[in-house]
């Protein structure tokens, strides 16, 4: 059968040499590069799992962050007859239900966004189980999942980009491989080139620079230190003129009760770049003061949107009442909650400063003088965690905001740029 789909060898060798039985709490990790196969190959091997483990005991899982993410990045490519062949018509799944059905076998479908889904696995019996993206998993989640594989000749899958060499998965499971009995399979982007569109590497190489290129290129488990955005040039990323303006895409809100609020209008200018237009930055007030200055910072070169900073509770109450979104010609936008997986919104950003697909109006100074200084927290990456210091980081978190969760506004516009790391929910979520 593997015969009939396009593999490539070292995607052939993974998928001969991924047997680590989970019943002794061995795991089979494909992890590297974006783009490089890795995913291809595991779920071929699930496949193959899933048609010869019929007579086992147990339950099959297959797990991502959402199961929105399950479907987009798992069960639809595997419903292409184009990439796995005669294989897609035995996979059988309606969009946001519970289970699917892969060879006449049902599939739990698991969303483990947050601590609370270890309670989801614990009690089942697996026997067959996929993991997509498991470092983005609670460790409590991964450790649980690894417990439930009680069954003889149970198997357990799972794929990564890299991450932090201090990661839990780095530590526990890639670093232990030899010890413990994992079968580990390391992804490179040249592993792939023969699968991907002429041009692709080069482009998607000048997109990351620094620890994105590192990671999402070579595949490597690189500490992050240092400046963040180390490829922001003044000369190169601050412009006095702004184009014409396609579209106002969005203002970005950080808000802070006790800290500065922060606002950043992002537009697409007729030369298919983003621009940060302008920012808010108001002074001291109540809550009612800055709905007021950010509804007159609104009514010049109207966006189509707020994204505001999630946790900003009291502030879209404010909003709410203020009638923001209400429809009539006069009302301001529509608000709704910021995309906020960090580490993806920033690999975002950094992909557009590195081709010059993103510039900043000289105007906005607290954005300018906050990029230099916004960097890695130091002590976060020796516990295996990408996070920045959390000081004069409010005009970048809008600038985040605004980028990120506007992202299926302007992609048309910009199809070169290819994120990093996909956000878990790409949608526009009306805010609560």
């Amino acid at each position: 059968m593997l015969d009939d789909l396009s593999i490539s060898r070292k995607q052939a060798r993974s998928i001969a040499l991924a047997n680590a039985d989970a019943s002794k709490s061995q795991m089979n990790l494909w992890h590297g590069a974006v783009r490089s196969g890795k995913t291809v190959g595991s779920l071929v091997k699930f496949l193959m799992k899933m048609a010869d483990g019929t007579d086992l005991t147990g339950e099959s899982v297959v797990i991502g962050r959402t199961r929105d993410t399950v479907y987009r990045n798992l069960i639809a490519p595997l419903q292409d007859p184009k990439i796995y062949g005669p294989w897609a018509e035995h996979v059988r799944y309606n969009r946001g239900a519970p289970t699917a059905d892969i060879f006449g076998q049902e599939v739990h479908v698991i969303g483990a966004s947050d601590v609370r889904s270890e309670a989801v696995i614990r009690g089942m019996t697996i026997k067959r189980s996929y993991c997509d993206e498991i470092s983005l998993m609670n460790e409590d989640f991964v450790n649980m999942l690894v417990s439930r594989h009680s069954v003889e000749g149970a198997w357990l899958g799972a794929t990564t980009n890299p991450d932090g060499p201090k990661h839990p998965l780095k530590v526990n499971y890639i670093d232990r491989a030899a010890e413990m009995g994992h079968r580990i399979f390391h992804f490179e982007l040249e592993d792939n080139r023969r699968f991907l569109p002429d041009g692709y590497i080069e482009n998607l190489s000048r997109q990351y620079t620094g620890l994105w290129h590192d990671r999402f290129i070579k595949g490597l488990w690189t500490m992050a230190d240092g400046v963040i955005y180390e490829c922001f040039d003044p000369a190169r990323h601050v412009v006095d003129t702004l184009p014409t303006m396609q579209r106002v895409l969005a203002v970005g809100v950080d808000y802070g009760t006790t800290n500065p609020t922060r606002g950043i209008k992002l537009g697409l200018g007729d030369d298919n770049r983003l621009y940060a237009m302008a920012e808010w930055a108001p002074g001291t007030g109540t809550t009612a003061d800055r709905e007021t200055g950010l509804r007159a910072f609104c009514a010049t070169d109207r966006p189509d949107y707020v994204f505001v900073d999630p946790a900003a509770a009291e502030f879209k109450v404010q909003l709410q009442r203020g009638g923001w979104g209400g429809g009539g010609a006069d009302s301001p936008p529509p608000y709704a909650n910021g995309m906020n997986r960090v580490g993806a919104g920033i690999g975002l950003v950094s992909a557009l400063l590195s081709t010059d697909q993103l510039l900043i109006h000289s105007s906005c100074t607290e954005l300018l003088g906050e990029i230099p200084g916004y960097v890695w927290d130091t002590k976060a990456a020796q516990k295996g965690e990408d996070a920045p210091v959390k000081l004069n980081d409010h005009a970048v978190d809008a600038l985040r905001y605004a980028v990120a969760t506007s992202r299926p506004m302007w992609q048309p516009f910009l199809p070169q740029i290819d994120a990093a790391k996909r956000l878990p929910d790409e949608r526009i979520e009306v805010a609560a």
